[in-house]
């Protein structure tokens, strides 16, 4: 099950789109594309979500209220989420999770 809020989605698109992408370009080289290119493209699904995800949270403008008790202000407004991980903060983790699979890969 798959779970999202907004914009959130599109990480998926990302990730489909690069992973294809990637996997095409790697056998046109003729290249075996094996999991440094699966690497790769989780690397480049990270900077469209992170850049996509930055600007699709900036722009949305929240209403900010008060809690009466201990007044404390918090700001509610559209989110753009996967899994409940705000979009922008799935660059870095793919990023890592990328880096992580080609360094495995060549060990």
């Amino acid at each position: 099950m798959i779970i999202w809020k907004g914009w959130g989605g599109l990480v998926i698109v990302f990730a489909v789109i690069f992973l294809i992408a990637t996997g095409s370009v790697v056998r046109a080289m003729g290249f075996e594309a094996d999991k440094w290119a699966m690497g790769v493209a989780l690397i480049l699904t990270g900077i469209p979500s992170w850049f996509v995800g930055k600007a699709l949270n900036k722009k949305t403008d929240g209403k900010v209220f008060v809690d009466k008790d201990s007044g404390e202000e918090f700001k509610i407004g559209p989110q753009n989420t996967l899994f409940f991980i705000r979009m922008e903060y799935w660059g870095p983790i793919l990023g890592v999770i990328g880096i992580i699979t080609i360094i495995y890969y060549f060990i």
